[in-house]
Order: C-alpha cells, then sequence, then structure tokens
C-alpha cells in the first residue's frame, strides 16, 4: 500500500499535479490512473473541496474519499462505504454532495451514514440502493441527525387543521402527529410501481397531485431506515412505514416551491431551516396503520386514531360485509373506493394496476356487489380485452 494525502488536485494537458496535505506535489503520468482519478475522484474531490482523498498509488481503485467533523471521519470508497471493521459494496456517489451541502451549513451526515449502514447489518441491501439512487436525482436534504425531507399532498377538509391522505381519504392526520404501519405490510418490489406503502416524494413528482383548492403540500421527515422501495418508474417518489408531517407549506409560496425558486425571507425558507435542523415541537400523535380485524370499514385503515370520520356511512354499511370477509380487505377496499368513483373519474378505466386488482376480485364477487352497474361492467370488460387482463 502507498497512500498519499491529497487536499487539491490541479489538472494539467498530459498529467496531473496533486498536492498533499504536507504541500508536497505528487504527479500523475499513467494514463490509465489518470483517467480514473478524471472519472472518479475528480467529481467527487471537486465538489467536497474540504475532505482528503487518500489515493493508493499501488492500487489506485481502492482509493477513498475522507471527511471529517466534529471528530468524526466518513470514509468513503468510491463503490462502498468503510467503517472502522467493516467495508459496505454500495454506490456512494450521490453521499459526496450531501457532504458539501452539510459543511456549508455546518453540520455532518455521519448521522446519515451510520443509519445506512446499520440497516445495511439489518439485510435491507435492496431498499438503502434505492434510497441512494432516490437521493442521488431528487434535491431533497438531509437534517442534521440524518433523516431526510420530502413532500407529500394532502386533502383539505372542513377543519383546516385536519388533512386526509389522497388515496383512501381516510386518515385524518395534522401537523405533528406521525403515520406508520407495519413494514412487513409495505410492498418492497421496486418493478410494482403502485403498490400498499405509505409514500412521501420529491419536488418534481408533486406536479401531476397538487391541486389548489382541495389539497395542500406537507413537508415530511422520513427516517432512512423506514425506507421500503423506489419505484422504478418514477426515482421521484418512495415507499416507507413512516413519516411526520413538519409543516404545511403556505398557499401563497406553493408554486415557488414548485418551481423550486425559494426566497429566503419566506414562511417556507423558515419551516425548511427549522427542519434541517429538527427544531419542532415534537410528535403530537402517532396514527397506527394495520391490517385490522374489522369490525367496520373505518377501521381498515386507522386503528385508535380519535380524529377518524366517515364519510360515507351508507357505502360503509354496503361493503363491510364483503370486506370483512376478505383475506386482503384493505386491498379490496381500495377497488371498491375507486369503483364507486368510476363515473366521476372514468380515467380510472385507464389504470391498469386497478383494472387488474378489480379483475381479481370480480373471481370472488358479483358486479353488484363491487358497486358496478351494467353500462360500466361493458365498458370494464372491454378494457380488460383491450389491455389483455385475463
Amino acid at each position: 500500500m502507498n497512500n498519499v494525502s491529497i487536499k487539491s488536485i490541479l489538472v494539467q494537458p498530459t498529467y496531473l499535479l496533486c498536492i498533499t496535505t504536507e504541500g508536497q506535489v505528487v504527479t500523475l503520468t499513467e494514463p490509465d490512473t489518470i483517467d480514473w482519478v478524471m472519472q472518479n475522484a475528480l467529481p467527487l474531490f471537486t465538489n467536497n473541496p474540504n475532505s482528503i482523498l487518500e489515493l493508493d498509488l499501488d492500487n489506485i481503485t481502492s482509493s477513498v474519499l475522507i471527511t471529517e467533523k466534529d471528530g468524526q471521519s466518513i470514509v468513503l470508497g468510491f463503490n462502498s462505504i468503510k467503517t472502522q471493521d467493516k467495508e459496505y459494496e454500495i454506490s456512494t456517489t450521490s453521499l459526496v454532495k450531501f457532504i458539501n451541502y452539510a459543511e456549508k451549513n455546518d453540520y455532518s451526515i455521519s448521522p446519515l451514514v451510520q443509519k445506512i449502514t446499520e440497516s445495511l447489518d439489518e439485510g435491507q441491501n435492496e431498499s438503502m440502493k434505492d434510497l441512494l439512487t432516490f437521493l442521488d436525482r431528487n434535491e431533497l436534504p438531509i437534517t442534521v441527525n440524518g433523516n431526510i425531507l420530502a413532500f407529500k399532498v394532502l386533502n383539505k377538509s372542513k377543519d383546516p387543521e385536519i388533512f386526509y391522505d389522497c388515496h383512501t381519504n381516510l386518515i385524518g392526520q395534522r401537523v405533528g402527529d406521525v403515520v406508520q404501519m407495519p413494514r412487513a405490510l409495505v410492498c418492497t418490489d421496486r418493478t410494482v410501481h403502485c403498490s400498499n406503502g405509505l409514500h412521501v416524494c420529491s419536488i418534481d413528482y408533486l406536479r401531476g397531485f397538487y391541486v389548489a383548492k382541495s389539497t395542500v403540500l406537507a413537508l415530511v421527515l422520513v427516517d432512512p431506515k423506514d425506507i421500503c422501495s423506489v419505484p422504478n418508474d418514477t426515482n421521484a417518489k418512495v415507499r416507507c412505514n413512516r413519516y411526520q408531517i413538519l409543516g404545511i407549506v403556505p398557499e401563497e409560496e406553493i408554486l415557488y416551491v414548485l418551481d423550486k425558486h425559494i426566497e429566503p425571507a419566506t414562511k417556507f425558507q423558515e419551516l425548511f431551516n427549522l427542519a434541517i435542523n429538527e427544531e419542532f415541537a415534537g410528535i403530537n400523535r402517532v396514527i397506527n396503520l394495520s391490517k385490522p380485524t374489522i369490525s367496520s370499514v373505518s377501521e381498515i385503515f386507522v386503528k385508535d386514531v380519535n380524529s377518524f370520520h366517515i364519510r360515507d356511512k351508507e357505502y360503509e354499511a354496503k361493503v363491510a360485509s364483503l370486506v370483512k370477509k376478505d383475506e386482503d380487505p384493505s386491498s379490496l377496499y381500495r377497488v371498491l373506493l375507486k369503483s364507486r368513483d368510476l363515473t366521476k373519474n372514468p380515467s380510472l378505466l385507464k389504470n391498469k394496476e386497478y383494472l387488474k386488482e378489480l379483475k381479481v376480485f370480480k373471481n370472488k364477487y358479483t358486479w353488484k356487489e363491487l358497486g358496478i352497474d351494467d353500462i360500466m361492467r361493458k365498458r370494464i370488460v372491454r378494457r380488460w380485452k383491450k389491455y389483455g387482463i385475463n
């Protein structure tokens, strides 16, 4: 091993001048070495000028990047994270830009790296790879405690302090609430684009969901260890099993947020700064979602939540008998909700995932039990044929 500690690199036409931490100059002239440094080390090193690049001159590809904050060192190989006693094979490209951001704002990403390595130790390899892909492709910051800030669109209600999820419109939640569900109930298959789990997203994903008059935009906090999968059709949303609502973006500033144009003196920037430093009041309530023992439709998604409101008691009475006897009640209820809205939202007939789920339950129940009339039945059957759903 022939290591040198580099603090800066000067690129010349046919060679590289590397300045060591001791002020010495190391010249790299070997073409393969130059190519590797230019392609792998230089971009990361440039984005993180306060770090040290440990070059192994005998085996250049084993070189690592080291950043130190508050006496803690983070050692990043170019395809690995190294701790004192272990090395994890995982891409670290996205982490370097967060190191740079954190140092500019005077904090460390050591907590994030610790959460990632702990998750890898617990066997969550795929979800951590997904997480790093998500972070790399989206402009989402990391808090001082290594958590992720993301966004979520929620429906408004008559009570200005209570918001409902867009999927079922059943889960009443306020600022400060934590919403969680068992990790085992979250879909971890990245090839399944719409499935079970709690969803949060980046700014880029919001544009197709935010509706000014009926929804709000919430800033949420997610622990990296609670990330379960990133659907590979977008890489802009994640499925997780827990999030906390930190605040609601003021309506008058939402367009600026969507355009990624945040002025320093805005309410959102104040909320954002508090979130980065995790300076908020704490948890108000914990909302537990689970596969229930059914006594009513209201318990399908929400358990022990005092703020839950039944939106349609007549519809509840019609479907409760179906739902309580099905082995997959939450999926059935999701299908029933969508089927009820077909006449108001015919675009659902283009939703292949819904049509596939509906086909599964049609094999168990009658059209009448599923709440679908004869005219809509014919349209659905034509769509099944068109999409080859058997």
